[in-house]
């Protein structure tokens, strides 16, 4: 797959599990469409939102900063890319390097950052296992934060997620 179809792979995977627009009284987010949150864009008319627009805020924001390209794997790439939508780069960027260490790969820090030794590491990392990790990191942190506040009526949305 080039670039364009492993991103485009990778959104439509997330907008499969986004659905369209809820304004649900105990999401954080506030307003969300598509899984764009009104809390992390202020400026975006929400309920209004098209697919292409999300698409677009999804590549600006999410696939070329944090360079989920380079991975070379398209599913591994979609994961973690799903992960930063939904809990932030940064986050999703550190499961990815404690992933990485539950694979036995000890060289990587844990930065948030995807550094040339993390994509060197993620590219080099058996897929299955490296993804297997990936998910149990995705689910126990939905598992912390669902014991705060109002999240519980989460949990099980996040995790059907986290193992997808």
């Amino acid at each position: 797959m080039n670039d364009d179809e492993k991103f485009e792979y990778a959104v439509n995977l997330v907008l499969a599990m986004e659905g369209g627009y809820v304004n649900h009284p105990s999401d954080k987010g506030r307003e969300t469409k598509y899984g764009i949150s009104k809390r992390s864009n202020p400026n975006v008319n929400i309920k209004n939102l098209t697919v292409r627009q999300a698409k677009q805020i999804y590549y600006i924001k999410y696939w070329r900063p944090n360079r989920y390209y380079l991975i070379k794997n398209t599913i591994i790439a979609a994961k973690i890319f799903d992960i930063a939508v939904h809990a932030g780069s940064q986050v999703a960027n550190k499961m990815l390097q404690r992933a990485l260490w539950a694979t036995g790969c000890k060289n990587v820090a844990e930065t948030g950052i995807l550094d040339e030794q993390t994509l060197k590491a993620t590219n080099r990392a058996k897929p299955a296992v490296l993804l297997s990790a990936l998910k149990s990191e995705v689910a126990g942190y939905y598992r912390i934060i669902s014991s705060k506040d109002d999240n519980k009526l989460f949990l099980r949305g996040w995790l059907r997620r986290a193992y997808s």
